[in-house]
């Protein structure tokens, strides 16, 4: 949840808009292309975070590879432990699947269960980091040099 007053920093030219599959609405489309719609969605973001338990599932790899082919979003993963114990060798897998993309994830952390405090301490730290930067990048006031004059 985003407090509605935090959603949008007009001066930076940010906006955070929470587009989880799980609200979108159904739809009909052509067979074999359910997930295009999420692929175009991950696209059009600047930053796609993908939350993660202990493998990454085909629609959600689709979404995730989309993403660090177009230059324009930034992708983040996070990766949870799963209550009452991670599957090691799905754990393992997933470990060496997102070590071909290290250079390009902007974070990727084993964050804890999702509801512990670790959990939540890397969500806010991605998405602030993102904030930021994108603030930095957008504000015209961050884009002014810092000079002293001394006489």
């Amino acid at each position: 949840m985003i407090n509605p007053r935090l959603a949008d920093y007009e001066q930076a030219g940010v906006r955070l808009a929470v587009q989880g599959w799980e609200q979108t609405p159904a739809q009909r489309v052509e067979p074999g292309q359910v997930n295009q719609l999420f692929v175009a969605k991950a696209r059009r973001s600047s930053l796609t975070m993908v939350l993660l338990l202990d493998e990454i599932l085909p629609g959600t790899q689709e979404e995730f590879e989309a993403a660090l082919a177009d230059p324009k979003p930034q992708v983040s993963v996070l990766v949870f432990e799963r209550p009452g114990g991670s599957d090691q060798a799905k754990t393992a897998k997933l470990a060496d699947y997102l070590e071909q993309y290290a250079d390009q994830i902007l974070y990727n952390k084993r964050c804890g269960q999702p509801d512990s405090d670790e959990a939540w301490l890397a969500l806010v730290n991605t998405i602030l980091g993102f904030v930021f930067s994108a603030m930095q990048q957008n504000d015209e006031r961050a884009q002014r040099r810092l000079t002293e004059v001394r006489q």
